[in-house]
């Protein structure tokens, strides 16, 4: 029993997306069948209590979630991954305020947990505090040698949404960010922000960057080319669609031939023949 059942479980937390386990394929609600066998072939395990919260949770099973987890605690008291999870559930029954206390109790004794801060920042969302979030997440992000992208990406996500001027204010802490962890994923976010913002000078300049450093420059060297048609530039979009159509012809056949090589194909095309007067 105990192998059948860890095929499908390893620690009770990607029930509550808190990222810890992997879950095998099925259905869950045989995992459920069979994670309540196992509670009374061994009820002193609060473990399999804390799984079967998760996946309860997972299905708006809240009150069952929520009973299985006192049950946990009940039996382990050092049990403290359940006032995280307890948080988690609240903040998906729409109760920020009781969510947030338990959060931050748990990062009281776990300040470096990244998803349960993660999980804090979306109920400080909740109660309007964005200001606090994203203090949060800076911590995070300051305190972390390599920080995880996905706090970066959420402390873009937040900049954005900050009115009017928020994709600006984004990518002037990305600018910031990058001279300190020059990540090529956040280079293209950084380039999506200047096209966005009308700033084409900045963003033929990332682009050169990216270009530069890519292995595969041939879809960099695309994305520059229809930057420089947009902006009439035509003997450098030519020039530019030229050197990705060298690019191309330098895959192997088979990236040649799929799709995403033939639409690239095509797009170079466009813009290497002359327009019809």
């Amino acid at each position: 029993m105990f192998r059948t059942l860890m095929r499908w479980l390893v620690v009770g937390w990607k029930a509550f997306g808190l990222g810890e386990i992997a879950w095998g394929h099925g259905d869950e609600h045989e995992v459920i069948v069979v994670l309540s066998r196992q509670i009374q072939a061994e009820p002193e395990m609060a473990q399999w209590r804390v799984e079967r919260a998760g996946l309860y949770a997972r299905h708006g099973d809240f009150q069952l979630a929520l009973a299985d987890l006192q049950q946990a605690e009940a039996l382990d008291a050092g049990l403290e991954v359940v006032k995280a999870l307890r948080g988690r559930v609240f903040y998906q029954m729409g109760r920020p305020v009781e969510a947030r206390a338990l959060q931050e109790t748990y990062l009281h004794s776990h300040p470096d947990h990244v998803q349960v801060r993660l999980e804090l920042c979306d109920t400080l969302l909740a109660l309007g505090e964005a200001g606090i979030a994203m203090s949060e997440l800076d911590a995070l992000i300051t305190a972390s040698e390599q920080p995880s992208p996905d706090v970066v990406a959420r402390r873009l996500e937040l900049c954005e949404q900050q009115g009017p001027h928020g994709v600006e204010a984004a990518l002037t802490w990305l600018t910031e960010f990058l001279q300190h962890h020059p990540l090529t994923v956040f280079e293209e976010t950084a380039l999506r922000y200047e096209l966005k913002l009308g700033r084409t000078t900045a963003a033929l300049q990332r682009l050169d960057k990216l270009i530069a450093g890519a292995a595969r420059p041939e879809a960099w060297l695309l994305q520059k080319a229809e930057v420089l048609a947009a902006q009439g530039q035509t003997e450098a979009t030519h020039a530019t669609a030229r050197s990705a159509m060298a690019a191309w012809e330098r895959l192997p056949e088979g990236q040649r031939t799929s799709r995403a090589g033939v639409a690239l194909r095509s797009r170079l095309e466009s813009l290497l023949t002359p327009a019809t007067p």
